[in-house]
């Protein structure tokens, strides 16, 4: 079996796009919504968006993260360089 798949709930769904597309690559399908995205990597991953709406906010425990496989550990420090 191939995870293939995960959702995040987010606050602002263009915000997370943008961000997740700038820093890992990710590529946008279609037009993307303001309530709803959905994301590819190079392998096919699908991430999906979807937003809480405004009269909620997302929660998550401080432990919870998402990874993405990197070449090298000079590409893992690049891109904490840039989130810095």
């Amino acid at each position: 079996m191939k995870l293939n798949h995960i959702n995040l709930t987010v606050d602002d769904v263009p915000a997370a796009r943008q961000f997740l597309q700038r820093h890992f690559d990710l590529c946008p399908v279609g037009e993307g919504h303001k309530n709803f995205g959905i994301l590819l990597d190079e392998s096919g991953f699908v991430l999906t968006l979807i937003g809480v709406g405004r009269d909620n906010t997302v929660s998550y425990p401080k432990t919870f993260h998402i990874g993405f496989i990197q070449p090298s550990d000079a590409h893992v420090d690049a891109i904490h360089q840039r989130l810095k």
